[in-house]
């Protein structure tokens, strides 16, 4: 298809009357300026939080990357294990290596060190939201910065990084769209093949770039963006190659599982998911389809009291069908609310793609300005939603919250664009600002569980120090640790050694070894640990648990009883 000139007007803004165009700048300041703190906020409410998840084998990378910035993948990763088979894409880890230079050790200012990230973010979305859902743009881009999605997983992962960039590329190649520009569409395909190779899930932005070109008639630039972002993947996966003989990615390629039955194991989890952290968003749509303030404050109290019962009903009470073959809990009461809860969101997203695509269409300003019809741009968002659907399923390894992202912004650009033409004025108007604030709301108190979760191993650390007071002189102490967090890092920081069970170096008879685990996880028993000797036990008040669900379950929070965080110690035969 041939691109089409773009015609523009300049008469909603004012152009040639000061008058006019005077509180339009105003505006804009004030909107700038509110877009900056909401960037600082999130990055504030974020820097707090202590180092946990998959931030230790990334710092493990960056701390190397530092020290050998021209070798990022020449060492062996926790024993006999070649950093370039770990799934670890270059560009955060450069950019944490960047810092670890700058700051030295200091968790507080690498996280600082996510600003540009942060900005990215919260410009692109408003920029998003502004073009499809015009009038509702601040309050939507509340709802998604400060959301039970977007909050809690802005961290030194590469989830958050990797969908600001990819974003900012949608932007930009938006951008190019409307003014023909081939410069704007080369730096579009330029930050979207960095976005490539900061998390390979980031592999959407080409296409929904491509797609864009095909709804928004640029298919030529849509073709020069996708081309450069492919040529910037491509080149560094050579670089790879030639430095230590085989790609990073097509090394990880080959050892994901590609069965046709994986994606199956993941629709529960995404049902679940969903129900947990975009409840309001479902909220919002049923809004901008139009149903009465009774159905949505009914809607609102529902999804409350589902969250009560998560909280108040001990797990004990809290089983409604168990196997008797395997002894396992087929249905909790986790499962139950939240799955229902999912459903609902999932159906009112299917009522809104319908509506948009089937349902009259109002041209907004925005569109009128940029000569687009507006059915191409409804038919982009809910495509764009599409393959966000079909992106978690091939690309997830696993489920979690962070898998959801980029679908829950974009199932939000698809219901905020239906809301801003039915939601624009008088008590509906006040009654998505509502939703915002308490969507806020959820945001910050799973934000704040979250923030107790990882704080855990944190303290455990603290108190094994103070029992490691007591060892003989001279004596090795060593941590082990099923998965990868927090505890890793502070433990070394410590002076705690890394037991594998393998390799070297070997701990000696009569060595302590820390073994820390969450009541949820158990490790598993190496051959034997020994004696043991203590235990610690890091308890709160909280009764809510976020970790590990919220990074790999089927839900984003649990109830929680007994201790957060556990530590054995033992003696070595």
């Amino acid at each position: 298809m041939d691109d089409v000139p773009v015609t523009s007007s300049q008469a909603w803004r004012g152009v040639g009357d000061s008058s006019a165009s005077r509180p339009c700048l105003n505006m804009g300041k004030r909107r700038f300026l509110s877009l900056l703190a909401l960037s600082l906020l999130l990055l504030l409410l974020n820097c707090w939080k202590p180092l946990h998840g998959d931030e230790e084998p990334y710092l493990t990378f960056a701390t190397h990357i530092a020290e050998h910035p021209g070798d990022p993948y020449g060492f062996y990763f926790k024993g006999p294990v070649p950093a370039n088979h770990l799934l670890a894409p270059p560009v955060m880890l450069y950019w944490c290596a960047l810092g670890i230079r700058l700051f030295g050790i200091q968790p507080l200012l690498w996280k600082l060190w996510l600003l540009p990230f942060s900005l990215m973010l919260v410009f692109a979305l408003h920029s998003l939201f502004r073009r499809f859902c015009q009038g509702l743009e601040m309050p939507l881009v509340w709802l998604s910065v400060l959301s039970p999605t977007m909050l809690p997983t802005f961290n030194l992962m590469l989830d958050a990084p990797a969908l600001a960039l990819s974003l900012t590329a949608v932007v930009l190649f938006l951008r190019a769209s409307e003014r023909g520009s081939v410069l704007l569409a080369a730096l579009a395909g330029l930050i979207a093949g960095v976005a490539t190779q900061t998390k390979y899930t980031a592999f959407l932005a080409p296409v929904v770039i491509l797609l864009s070109g095909q709804s928004f008639r640029r298919v030529r630039l849509s073709l020069l963006a996708a081309g450069i972002a492919l040529v910037l993947f491509l080149g560094w996966e050579f670089v790879t190659a030639q430095l230590y003989g085989e790609s990073h990615f097509l090394h990880s390629f080959r050892g994901q599982s590609h069965s046709l039955v994986r994606p199956l194991h993941l629709v529960v989890p995404l049902v679940g998911i969903l129900g947990g952290v975009a409840p309001v968003v479902g909220l919002v749509g049923l809004s901008a389809l139009g149903l009465s303030r009774r159905v949505l404050l009914a809607s609102g109290v529902a999804i409350a009291l589902g969250y009560v019962l998560i909280v108040f009903i001990p797990d004990r009470n809290a089983e409604v069908l168990r196997s008797p073959v395997v002894q396992r809990t087929w249905i909790s009461l986790n499962s139950l609310v939240f799955g229902a809860l999912g459903l609902a969101v999932c159906g009112v997203a299917v009522l809104t793609a319908w509506r948009l695509v089937r349902g009259p269409r109002e041209q907004s300003s925005t569109e009128r300005d940029q000569d687009i019809a507006p059915a191409r741009a409804d038919y982009f968002v809910v495509l764009w939603l599409g393959l966000e659907v079909a992106s978690y399923f091939a690309l997830s390894p696993f489920p979690g919250v962070r898998r959801v992202l980029g679908l829950v912004v974009v199932g939000t650009l698809m219901v905020g664009r239906l809301a801003a033409r039915t939601c624009q004025f008088g008590p509906r108007r006040a009654l998505v600002n509502g939703l915002a604030l308490g969507n806020i709301v959820l945001g910050l108190g799973l934000h704040a569980v979250e923030l107790w979760d990882v704080r855990a191993e944190r303290v455990a650390v603290r108190q094994v120090a103070r029992l490691l007071r007591q060892k003989p002189p001279g004596m090795t102490v060593w941590f082990h640790v099923e998965t990868w967090g927090g505890f890793a890092v502070y433990s070394q920081w410590a002076g705690l050694r890394r037991f594998q069970g393998y390799g070297e170096p070997q701990p000696c008879p009569g060595d302590w070894v820390a073994v820390m685990y969450r009541p949820a996880l158990r490790p598993r028993q190496l051959a034997s640990w020994g004696e043991r000797i203590a235990q610690v036990e890091v308890h709160d008040f909280l009764p809510l648990r976020t970790v590990p669900s919220y990074w790999n379950g089927r839900t984003a929070v649990e109830h929680h009883e007994g201790p957060r965080a556990l530590v054995d110690v033992y003696r070595l035969p």
